[in-house]
């Protein structure tokens, strides 16, 4: 693996101890596992690609993005995060008696709302929803412009157009 500025070149083979049977065993179409992962790294990658995308289940959400932030989250975890985090994909699949992210969406989230009040979840939740709806890509697919200040802000660009509510006294 090397590194040019700011991007990481992965080579195949890294690439492929990284992330193949990860990859196989996923149930998630299209997932490749995160450039520079571990393959002992690899299998929380795609749980937690998984966990994140059934707490925020936007399908116009391309999956590369639930995927990037597993990646992420797993990549610059400290060692207590990182144990917690293996520690709570390996809760998920001693619950469900098996590997968790094969079951179907109804008993992987029945399995995941039972862990709500753990350290695993919460550092799930809360990083993927600043991960996902901090991320310009994703609020454009739900019709956000972005930030309106630099424009003039938005009152004068439309959306003084409310009709349906009573003109404010």
């Amino acid at each position: 693996m090397t590194r040019h500025s700011d991007s990481l070149v992965l080579s195949r083979r890294n690439l492929l101890m990284a992330g193949g049977s990860a990859l196989a065993a996923s149930g998630i179409p299209g997932v490749v596992v995160a450039a520079g992962a571990a393959a002992a790294d690899a299998g929380e990658i795609v749980t937690i690609t998984r966990v994140v995308r059934d707490m925020f289940p936007h399908r116009i959400v391309p999956i590369l993005k639930f995927r990037d932030f597993a990646a992420r989250l797993v990549g610059t975890a400290d060692s207590s995060t990182a144990a917690m985090l293996k520690q709570g994909c390996a809760e998920l699949d001693r619950r469900a008696g098996g590997v968790w992210r094969t079951l179907d969406s109804k008993r992987r989230r029945g399995i995941l709302e039972g862990m709500g009040g753990t350290p695993f979840f919460s550092a799930v939740r809360t990083g993927g929803l600043l991960a996902l709806y901090t991320d310009l890509d994703v609020t454009r697919l739900f019709g956000y412009e972005g930030p309106s200040l630099e424009k003039g802000g938005y009152l004068l660009r439309g959306f003084n157009d409310l009709d349906w509510l009573p003109v404010p006294t």
